[in-house]
């Protein structure tokens, strides 16, 4: 179970924290970005020892990848990993606020974020207008600024919109894509985890699945999931995953 509680008290406020429990090993990840995330882990696990001897641990991260994707699991189970709070930050709600005011909310909260250890994420890195590309220089600054052992992520549908220097701070890029059939299957059978699926017919459902999120995927998944768990009835598995996974196509 994760607790949310927000900066201010506002469902709405550009800081919230959560206290998540996931682990990397709930997640459906390619080899790479599992090993790379690992690696982020096993740094922060061993800080004291990489520091000692002069060397840095990687712990700012560039999430890039369509929505659904991952990003905002990944960031709750490198928090859950780390057994650390996940403070996410709503960049997108400062586009709608007059400068100053925004300037002054988003400086309070890097000063709180600088004062605390856990899992930082910058969310909602799109595209800014000249009136507000203040709030990427603000964001730049506090990524060359900050000397804390927190692990920042700033996670960006677009990320050729992102200045160079955003790149120049992030030791690393993860980038999330689409499933493979081999992902989008090992998703499926997750959520369907408590359920026989030893006959189903997998072709068809994979074809449905094609071009899917792991979120759009994961939702119908657990839908069906819940279906057949209230109504007891037989089911074929793969007409009615192929059925429901084309519904998410509309």
């Amino acid at each position: 179970m994760t607790d949310h509680n927000h900066y201010g008290g506002d469902p709405e406020s550009l800081l919230s924290v959560s206290y998540p429990n996931a682990q990397l090993s709930d997640l459906v990840l390619t080899i790479e970005n599992r090993r790379r995330l690992w690696n982020v882990v096993m740094e922060q696990r061993q800080w004291d020892k990489i520091t000692f001897h002069g060397l840095q641990p990687v712990r700012r991260l560039l999430f890039t990848g369509p929505p659904g994707t991952g990003k905002t699991s990944t960031a709750q189970a490198l928090a859950g990993e780390l057994g650390v709070p996940l403070y996410t930050v709503r960049l997108d709600l400062l586009t709608t606020h007059p400068k100053d005011e925004g300037e002054a909310e988003f400086r309070q909260v890097l000063d709180t974020l600088m004062q605390t250890y856990g899992v930082f994420v910058f969310d909602g890195v799109a595209e800014f207008t000249e009136d507000n590309r203040w709030i990427l220089v603000m964001l730049q600054q506090f990524l060359m600024q900050d000397t804390s052992k927190s692990v920042i992520i700033v996670a960006s549908n677009r990320p050729r919109l992102l200045d160079g220097v955003i790149f120049e701070q992030c030791d690393r890029i993860v980038n999330f894509g689409l499933p493979t059939s081999d992902e989008a299957r090992a998703i499926i059978e997750g959520q369907l985890a408590m359920f026989d699926l030893r006959n189903i017919s997998w072709a068809s459902v994979l074809t449905a699945a094609d071009g899917l999120s792991h979120a759009e995927i994961s939702t119908v998944a657990g839908s069906v999931a819940e279906h057949v768990m209230l109504t007891n009835a037989p089911v074929s598995w793969a007409r009615h995953l192929t059925a429901e996974l084309g519904r998410a196509r509309q």
